[in-house]
């Protein structure tokens, strides 16, 4: 005891609570079996530690100075992963013990009923089994409660003494369709991370007997994610279970409350008393037609939700990018966009009215051209009293009193197929129909013949007016420039000199004749141009202010 030997570890305080008779992979159900002989390294076995006692191996522990990673294979989802600050075998057997409820805790807050724990029976290949049994209600197809008797199982896989424990759990998914046809694997991983400390991992899948051909995916993505809160709730009732043995406790303290691994033979009944925790939210039982509802009205609040946030994000980006120039622009476009809308729709609806106007005509139907737009000889005193030719003076003629009567019935104003109805010879009514409808014609081209003559006689009015106003100015400019001239003459006689009277005295005799016949034609022609347009402005002064 004096000697401490010197390749001793420190991690040895942590196996304090080991007794060293404890077998070590013997194969038996308490042991590590032969299929996990990979994990066999990681266990180092030392001799030499004698404790007082003469010539005697003893058996000592090393502890990995590494955390053990293990994940098994074929699993589709890890569900949870978590540490606890305890050792793993401590951890296995509170949630795996003969005495441990956590199962029966598990299945008793998701409504179970008359749940039965089986005791753990080896089988083949050295591996450990137990069974839960419990009742369920669920409501069938035609909404009737019914009652099921519901059998899980697990089975111990891998127990490596400290290092990895591997247990996989089998549940029956009853609350979902096609719950026949398959099963809800779980397996759950307890490691070595450091002294006094491990981590738990549970993985997940789901093992097809017989796959459905359309409904796999739904189906198998539903209960994947039950199975990840079913690992949630086991890993928070663990939790609670770590708590109440206290930080770095013993691992025989977890074995006395838990129970070993294989010892009992009977099965256990869960009593509702030794819960004393709330219920848990009951698994709802779901139909092909329910879980397809909610994958869609999942994808329509992600699609509201995604358009909301595109809506926000580009509001957001404009609000960045705007600038006054920008907004101008932006409301420019917008009045083209405007604009171009209504001339479309305008010239549209112009474009099926010109149309259908066109069609009206082609096929006869249109307005009376001859409203108001031709002018009659009746409308004429003179025309009712002139005779016919060959016709003698004597108006009283009966003959032609009863051609004037067919003459002043007939309605110049109405259609020619109507006249003559008031005769009842056919005679009479076709010569009605005939007076009428070439006295329209002629109307009409009257009409129009009057009006153009009207138009062209006004147009040369205008014409006229125009040459004689801009004549009368020009004709009062001459004369203005005439009586000029005759001013400077008289002007220029006046300042020659008494030499040149006598010479030119018949010259200007001669010359003085003329230019009094000029001044006097002058006097004469130009006064009354003035006066002309003096009486033009008058008639323009008196336009202006009518």
């Amino acid at each position: 005891m004096e000697n401490d030997d010197p390749s001793r570890s420190p991690s040895m305080e942590s196996w304090e609570d080991v007794s060293v008779n404890t077998p070590i992979d013997d194969g038996t159900p308490a042991g590590r079996s032969r299929k996990d002989r990979d994990l066999r390294a990681a266990i180092h076995v030392e001799r030499g530690l004698h404790l007082g006692r003469a010539n005697k191996e003893v058996t000592k522990f090393q502890l990995p100075s590494q955390p053990i990673v293990y994940e098994p294979r074929d699993m589709q989802r890890k569900a949870v992963e978590r540490q606890f600050d305890i050792s793993p075998k401590a951890l296995f057997h509170v949630m795996f013990g003969d005495k441990s409820s956590i199962f029966q805790l598990l299945y008793n807050e998701r409504r179970a009923q008359r749940i039965a724990q089986g005791p753990w029976i080896p089988v083949e290949g050295g591996h450990l089994r137990r069974d839960f049994q419990f009742q369920i209600d669920y409501v069938d197809v035609f909404r009737r409660a019914r009652q099921a008797n519901i059998v899980d199982y697990q089975a111990i896989e891998v127990m490596n003494d400290h290092i990895c424990y591997v247990v996989t759990d089998f549940k029956t998914p009853w609350h979902l369709p096609h719950h026949k046809d398959f099963m809800l694997v779980s397996k759950i991983v307890i490691t070595h991370v450091a002294k006094s400390k491990c981590k738990l991992a549970i993985y997940t899948k789901v093992d097809w007997s017989k796959a459905p051909t359309f409904s796999k995916g739904l189906v198998e993505r539903q209960a994947l994610d039950d199975s990840a809160l079913d690992a949630d709730d086991l890993v928070d009732v663990i939790a609670d279970q770590v708590r109440k043995l206290g930080p770095h406790s013993r691992t025989k303290k977890a074995i006395n409350i838990f129970g070993h691994v294989g010892q009992q033979t009977s099965v256990s009944l869960f009593s509702a008393i030794e819960s004393g925790h709330p219920k848990r939210p009951q698994i709802k039982q779901r139909t092909l037609t329910n879980m397809l509802f909610e994958i869609i009205g999942s994808f329509g609040e992600s699609a509201i939700s995604s358009v909301m946030m595109w809506s926000f994000a580009a509001l957001r980006t404009l609000w960045k990018i705007s600038s006054a120039h920008s907004i101008i622009l932006t409301l420019l476009v917008l009045s083209v966009l405007a604009n171009t809308f209504f001339t479309s729709r305008d010239t549209s609806e112009w474009w099926s009215e010109r149309n259908a106007a066109n069609f009206m005509t082609r096929i006869g139907v249109g307005p009376n051209p001859l409203m108001g737009k031709s002018i009659f000889l009746k409308d004429l005193d003179d025309a009712l009293t002139v005779a016919p030719p060959g016709l003698s003076g004597e108006l009283g003629s009966k003959c032609y009193d009863q051609f004037r009567d067919i003459v002043n019935v007939t309605d110049m104003y109405s259609s020619y197929q109507t006249a003559g109805t008031l005769f009842s010879e056919r005679a009479t009514q076709s010569t009605a129909r005939r007076l009428r409808r070439t006295r329209q014609h002629l109307g009409s081209y009257r009409h129009d013949l009057m009006i153009a003559i009207r138009v062209v006689n006004n147009v040369e009015q205008e014409m006229i007016r125009a040459e004689w106003e801009n004549w009368l100015l020009d004709e009062n400019q001459r004369c203005r420039q005439v009586q000029l001239m005759l001013q400077d003459d008289r002007t220029n006689r006046r300042a020659k000199g008494a030499e040149t009277q006598q010479v030119l005295e018949i010259r200007e005799w001669e010359r003085s004749g003329r230019l009094e016949e000029l001044r006097k034609w002058q006097e004469d022609y130009c006064g009354s141009c003035r006066l002309e347009e003096d009486r033009l402005l008058q008639e323009r002064q008196q336009t202006t202010f009518s």
